[in-house]
């Protein structure tokens, strides 16, 4: 499964391809950095430095940050890779604890994979794909 959904299109690079993967691995960072401490003000913005601001995501910006910290972008690519390959399977292998037939259930596996490729990121929301 993993190499169905990365040998299509343009492959891990994708999973980069938003800007917003940085600042949730230095947010993931600084709640490190500040022993589990949640920042609660901006310090991303030039416009707006010091507003009120929660990190919503701190769990996942806390997975990013150490997969960030022992293998650099590739970890946190991979990681995206995984967790998204890993949701395919799911799919896959609960069509089949259901009864479906075997072809149709990995047609749709592959279906609702190429169509759900847009959400490919190395963003939070990845992990809900798993639940």
């Amino acid at each position: 499964m993993l190499l169905w959904v990365f040998a299509a299109g343009s492959g891990w690079s994708v999973l980069l391809s938003d800007g917003d993967t940085g600042w949730h691995i230095r947010t993931g960072d600084y709640i490190l950095a500040t022993g589990f401490g949640s920042p609660l003000g901006t310090f991303f913005s030039f416009s707006k430095a010091g507003a009120p601001w929660y990190a919503w995501e701190w769990l996942a910006d806390i997975v990013f940050a150490i997969f960030h910290r022992a293998a650099g972008l590739k970890g946190v690519s991979v990681l995206a890779g995984v967790l998204l390959s890993l949701s395919a399977t799911l799919l896959f292998r609960h069509m089949m604890w259901s009864g479906a037939n075997i072809l149709l259930a990995l047609g749709a596996t592959l279906l609702a994979a190429g169509a759900s490729t847009v959400h490919y990121l190395a963003r939070p929301h990845i992990f809900t794909f798993v639940g």
